[in-house]
């Protein structure tokens, strides 16, 4: 059910159409979109949800890394902090290799 909605967010946030959403893309997107992510993941922190997003650290999140994602925040039970915490582990692991 929520996979057609996670795809027109993700289509509405891609401006130019490529099927990948930029950070800034991902930080101009309208009021509606913004509401909706704040909601879901209670966060006001759109820089920090897209870095969670970006899985790969690439600078930019594809359709399906952006579903994918998006279905996992919402269906996991660990608390937002903790998840925070878990992608700087991974990027401070990233950077020192």
């Amino acid at each position: 059910k929520t996979m057609p909605e996670l795809r027109a967010l993700f289509k509405g946030m891609d401006k130019d159409q490529d099927n990948q959403i930029t950070l800034e893309e991902f930080g101009q997107c309208d009021v509606k979109a913004q509401e909706t992510l704040y909601q879901l993941f209670q966060t006001d922190d759109l820089v920090e949800l897209f870095e969670i997003l970006d899985v790969d650290g690439g600078g930019s999140v594809s359709i399906d890394e952006f579903c994918d994602e998006m279905t996992n925040l919402a269906t996991t039970q660990l608390p937002m902090e903790q998840i925070r915490m878990l992608k700087q582990m991974s990027m401070a692991r990233m950077a020192s290799s």
